[in-house]
């Protein structure tokens, strides 16, 4: 696989993982024997798996949110991603309420709509850190040079600095980008 340096998965991360995983299967189980003796069961494992995603979507963009703050960069972030990210949160919602407006449905899905929703604020958090408050410590690098192979030693070690600065170890990028330099 790839070099992760230092980085790891913290252990919210291993627990949500484990306890989604146990409980998907739990209630899969449960749903499949109540099933088999004719009792209608209150819930539906596919709308549980739904929920657990809805959760996913809530943490997984912290830690991007939180060193961003940290660092006060935004260097080495491409945004266009989470720019088309964010209008595909708003075309679920709108999506979901044309759908509720035209009688489609009589309700929203909660899910699909809790997904566009925390998408669109943590996707918005983010713009406003790239173009608002990190504007003027982004990294500008020439995609030309790199896809040339052209070899300029500023190019990656201003981003190495910020990081420095920052108290921000990156050990094994730092290695990977300067054998790239030489």
């Amino acid at each position: 696989m790839y070099k992760r340096g230092k980085n790891k998965l913290s252990l919210f991360a291993i627990l949500y993982t484990i306890l989604a995983w146990v409980s998907s299967i739990g209630f899969f189980v449960l749903q499949q024997v109540l099933h088999v003796v004719s009792a209608k069961p209150g819930f539906n494992i596919i709308i549980y798996i739904g929920y657990l995603k809805l959760g996913v979507t809530f943490f997984k963009y912290i830690p991007l949110v939180y060193w961003n703050y940290k660092r006060k960069s935004t260097a080495g972030f491409s945004i266009h991603a989470f720019t088309l990210d964010f209008a595909g949160g708003f075309f679920s919602v709108a999506q979901n309420l044309t759908d509720l407006y035209d009688g489609t449905t009589d309700r929203l899905n909660p899910i699909k709509t809790g997904l566009g929703v925390f998408t669109m604020v943590y996707d918005t958090m983010l713009m406003f850190q790239h173009f608002v408050l990190y504007k003027n410590k982004r990294q500008k690098i020439k995609t030309s040079s790199i896809l040339l192979g052209e070899k300029d030693p500023n190019l990656y070690t201003s981003l190495i600095d910020d990081m420095e600065s920052n108290s921000f170890s990156f050990d094994a990028v730092k290695k990977t980008d300067m054998a790239m330099v030489e």
